[in-house]
């Protein structure tokens, strides 16, 4: 899902959003983690948890505009997937 989050987010450049995106997941298990579980050994598991839904919650709000108009955070309809990139669609439409 991040490879194909990571071309469809950085059109003119897929390779840099493939790794952009396997970055920040590698950055936030490795800080996240250990955060976490701190939190958890503070109060209880459950903090921990809830913590680290909000930033999930908190990193939707930050996606590259492109990935929420073409993806719409998966509840675009599998059927209505195109082969043809976003910014042609119009014009494939047409044709």
């Amino acid at each position: 899902m991040l490879i194909l989050w990571g071309t469809r987010a950085y059109p003119g450049s897929p390779a840099f959003g493939v790794g952009v995106a396997f970055l920040m997941l590698a950055l936030g298990q490795a800080a996240g983690a250990p955060l976490i579980g701190f939190l958890g050994d503070l109060t209880d598991l459950r903090a921990g948890f809830l913590a680290a839904a909000a930033m999930a919650v908190l990193g939707l709000l930050f996606a590259p505009r492109e990935a929420r108009a073409t993806y719409n955070f998966g509840l675009r309809s599998l059927s209505r997937v195109s082969s043809v990139p976003p910014e042609r669609e119009s014009r494939a439409g047409r044709a």
